[in-house]
């Protein structure tokens, strides 16, 4: 699916015309780990005692539901099937000093080492810390294993108003990690190549407008206001919607996208938004993500998934990321 990252190419100029006035450039992008050595040790931080620490996570928590109203109807969802590749979990230490994770998906980058999330799934929102600690992407993530290798974050990168004073329009987020990891002796990692290299990757794509079908693949947990828990979040879901404005109450009133989805607060952060989706390649091209979610109607239940708009603001930060070389980790043989 590389057109899909041809065509925002193609867009890129048109596209930036229509930027939102709040639009900044992005800041250099932030270092993750500080060396190879830190970074060894986030790995075998998640990777000993067989994923244990990865099967304590919980999801995280940060402000996971909105105010708002749709724009206009969407038709009810309903099951698409089939999974995403490169699509998995994020994990890190939050605010609280506890392990956590969120949603990532592989993006098709210059390195092979992009996975895009929602930003506070990557700073940390909550206190003065600049980033979130033991940061690490495990696609494909099952049960405490890491069947395609576990990735630790090198470099993260958002827009600058995310980094000081987070906002919902700019809750996305680019990590450029190592190459992957297996640890097959006590603190003996080996090496399990580039992200991108491993699975097919999607694109990315740029959508001022609505009304596109998109696919919301995540990992949804957790309670409905009305106290049922529909989903565990252990296994993958998919949600087919159709894509509208959505207006939040508060902070200004600001639109955003909005999306019929019944996925829970807990679990939905970092879900990508998929345009174009092949079952055979299992990729297309992400258009948004979630970052909140919101029950617009009222009757106790969650209905909408809320992303922010996808535009040449989101274009340059990606270009930052894309520039970012890894390398590998690896320590044995």
């Amino acid at each position: 699916m590389r057109k899909s990252i041809v065509l925002v190419a193609a867009l890129l100029g048109s596209l930036l015309t229509m930027t939102p006035a709040h639009a900044v450039v992005p800041p250099p992008s932030d270092p993750l780990t500080a060396n190879t050595a830190s970074a060894q040790q986030v790995a075998l931080y998640w990777l000993r005692s067989n994923g244990a620490m990865m099967l304590q996570a919980t999801p995280y928590a940060f402000r996971s539901t909105v105010n708002g109203a749709r724009l206009a109807d969407n038709p009810s969802t309903q099951p698409a099937g089939n999974q995403l590749s490169g699509m998995g979990r994020v994990f890190f230490i939050g605010a609280d000093n506890l392990p956590h994770w969120c949603t990532g998906t592989a993006v098709q980058s210059q390195y092979h080492n992009a996975v895009l999330t929602a930003a506070h799934c990557l700073y940390d929102a909550e206190t003065s810390a600049l980033l979130l600690r033991n940061w690490a992407f495990v696609p494909g993530y099952s049960d405490g294993s890491a069947p395609s290798g576990l990735y630790v974050g090198k470099y993260a990168t958002t827009v600058g108003n995310f980094r000081t004073l987070p906002d919902i329009r700019f809750d996305y987020a680019f990590a450029n990690v190592y190459n992957g990891v297996t640890q097959v002796l006590p603190g003996k990692l080996v090496d399990r190549g580039r992200l991108g290299a491993n699975m097919p990757t999607s694109g990315l794509v740029l959508d001022q407008g609505s009304y596109k079908t998109v696919r919301i693949f995540g990992y949804p947990a957790g309670p409905h206001p009305d106290g049922s828990t529909p989903y565990d979040g252990k296994t993958l879901q998919v949600s087919m919607a159709t894509e509208v404005g959505f207006h939040r109450i508060g902070a200004g009133g600001i639109e955003l996208l909005g999306a019929d989805s019944p996925f829970t607060a807990l679990g939905s952060p970092g879900s990508p938004w998929v345009e174009g989706y092949d079952p055979a390649t299992r990729t297309g091209s992400v258009a948004g993500l979630t970052s909140a979610v919101s029950n617009t109607d009222g009757d106790g239940r969650y209905d909408t998934a809320v992303s922010p708009f996808f535009d040449g603001t989101t274009w340059e930060v990606f270009e930052k990321a894309s520039n970012n070389w890894s390398g590998t980790i690896a320590n044995w043989p």
